[in-house]
């Protein structure tokens, strides 16, 4: 079974937002609707500065994601992120997965990964930046862009990724 998440433009309107059959994608917050938030990240595009994988399956959270974007003239950019890579030989939870990667996600953007049987995951999505073009509508002072701080969540990688400012030990270089 494949899991769809986002790309508004090119799953709005597919049987179950391009997500196999039988896959429920039930957003954290309770009182928002996949459809609210598949809405709001095509109209208020956002960059991730990390993505979480969980399951309660160790080998859920080592299946590649793909990200791809499409454009309205055939452009297509496909992305494979090897979470498996993200491993450390310090980390001792199997069943999660940091991934500092920076993904813009839009109306064009969707990421795709297996999903095996019986599974239960959740994909936690760290913004960086996001775009709300109607704060400046009406004389509003607000910016269009807001920009967030890096998640206070211990990485352990090779190099610091560049959406990270350098802050303590917040980022663990080995």
């Amino acid at each position: 079974m494949t899991l769809v998440l986002f790309g508004k433009n090119q799953y709005l309107l597919s049987t179950n937002f391009g997500s196999a059959a039988g896959l429920t994608i039930t957003p954290s917050q309770v009182n928002v609707s996949y459809l609210q938030l598949l809405n709001q990240s095509a109209e208020q595009p956002f960059e991730t500065s990390l993505i979480r994988v969980q399951a309660d399956n160790n080998s859920q959270v080592t299946q590649i994601l793909t990200i791809t974007s499409t454009d309205a003239n055939g452009q297509t950019c496909t992305v494979p992120v090897i979470t498996q890579s993200y491993f450390s030989a310090n980390q001792f939870q199997a069943g999660i997965v940091d991934v500092p990667y920076a993904i813009t996600i839009d109306g064009n953007t969707s990421i795709t990964t297996p999903m095996l049987a019986g599974v239960t995951a959740t994909y936690t999505f760290f913004p960086a930046e996001k775009v709300n073009t109607s704060k400046v509508l009406r004389g509003r002072s607000g910016q269009a862009l807001t920009q967030y701080a890096a998640p206070t969540v211990p990485i352990v990688a090779q190099e610091r990724p560049s959406s990270y400012p350098l802050l303590g030990n917040q980022f663990l270089k080995y």
